[in-house]
């Protein structure tokens, strides 16, 4: 492998590239996220609706086709308003109830998803909203943990802070209107 075709952000870059010929209505909503190679709080992807945080060593394991259902389900967690829309659930059970209505919609695209992402058919067509208090019924049958995304970056470390509600608010505002126009 060359040393550009290594370069996770260059993967990036040209997996994005692909996904607007391949799938432009996904490929217009993930060009709305910059990528930013983030710190060790990250394992995979993660987003805060205004960038796409990577772990640079997770990228470079993943294949073409699998970096870009990475790009898409963190855009279809803006699009989707799933980080304005968690109220006082706990933060750590809402984001896998996200991830499972985002992989049941990329799982439904004929996208192949990561190891390890959190997909139950049985949630297809539902969102995040009707998934989450279904999360109890998986844990207890399955007995084991969910195996969750990243909780999310701590204050500190050079990781984006969490936002104020007008700011929340305005990013929902902003991405509506992405929706809207990528559609």
């Amino acid at each position: 492998m060359t040393e550009a075709a290594a370069d996770p952000a260059a993967r990036l870059a040209r997996a994005r590239a692909r996904l607007v010929l391949d799938r432009p209505f996904l490929g217009a909503l993930a060009l709305q996220l910059p990528v930013e190679a983030a710190g060790d709080w990250c394992r995979s992807t993660a987003t805060d609706s205004r960038r796409l945080y990577y772990a640079p060593a997770w990228i470079a394991r993943l294949g073409e086709a699998e970096l870009q259902s990475a790009l898409c389900r963190e855009a279809l967690h803006c699009a989707l308003g799933h980080l304005h829309r968690r109220g006082r659930r706990s933060r750590r059970r809402w984001q896998a109830a996200c991830d499972y209505a985002v992989h049941a919609l990329l799982a439904a695209a004929g996208m192949p998803l990561p190891e390890g992402a959190l997909h139950e058919p049985k949630f297809a067509g539902l969102a995040a909203e009707e998934i989450y208090p279904c999360l109890d019924e998986l844990e207890a049958r399955d007995e084991q943990e969910l195996r969750l995304r990243d909780e999310g970056p701590p204050a500190s470390g050079g990781a984006p802070r969490p936002l104020a509600t007008a700011a929340r608010e305005e990013l929902a505002q902003l991405w509506r209107a992405r929706l809207e126009r990528a559609a």
